[in-house]
């Protein structure tokens, strides 16, 4: 069954027209025609909205199969994570745009500049601060994720890591404290477990505002 035959039957086992299913769709009659017939495929978007309006899945829509699968909890949950990814690749080209712009620049250079000076200053103000001082160069990715992170709203985005690295060298090298102190790495995958799903439910709200 090709995609248009699977979108004619869905439409017409919905009781819609094709003025109907163009209007919720936000396209004309004739693309709807269009597509019917194969002449024309709808883009990614319109292939996720239809999705959802008949509740299947974006594999069933567009796969070359004789059946069709409809209203199960399975194609509701694949039809949501497409939504997910969506999202998330939106919000990353949009970060991406923002990183060419004159306030990125300002802001990375304010970073940059202030991370090399504290790095200059211990080394040269502080006794041995040279062994430690290069750990302010870390902090230049680690407040340029935190950047990215508050932008795009998303907390997984932050370089959690680094900044436990960061912590732990410092401690280390300040104060000799490499044991126990080596306990803070096991806060990295903590902070992974409890960050995604939140990340996952603003991601959700985004989708419900929109």
């Amino acid at each position: 069954m090709t995609f248009g035959e699977k979108l004619k039957k869905l439409r017409i086992e919905k009781q819609l027209s094709q003025e109907d299913l163009a209007n919720q769709l936000g396209v004309s009659r004739q693309a709807i025609s269009k597509w019917e017939q194969n002449i024309a495929l709808p883009d990614t978007n319109n292939l996720i909205l239809i999705a959802k309006i008949f509740k299947v899945s974006l594999d069933d829509l567009v796969n070359y199969n004789d059946e069709l699968i409809i209203n199960n909890n399975n194609n509701n949950n694949i039809i949501n994570e497409t939504d997910e990814k969506s999202q998330e690749e939106k919000d990353e080209k949009e970060y991406e745009t923002f990183e060419k712009t004159p306030l990125f620049a300002i802001l990375a250079a304010i970073i940059f500049i202030s991370c090399f000076l504290v790095f200059i200053l211990v080394g040269i103000y502080v006794t041995n601060g040279w062994n430690f001082s290069w750990i302010a160069i870390l902090f230049i990715p680690i407040l340029l994720s935190l950047v990215e992170s508050i932008k795009r709203k998303k907390i997984s985005a932050f370089l959690f890591p680094v900044l436990i690295v960061a912590i732990y060298c410092f401690i280390g090298m300040l104060y000799g404290l490499w044991h126990p102190y080596w306990f803070l790495f096991l806060f990295i995958p903590l902070f992974y477990i409890i960050s995604e799903p939140i990340d996952k439910i603003i991601i959700a709200k985004k989708q419900k505002t929109k």
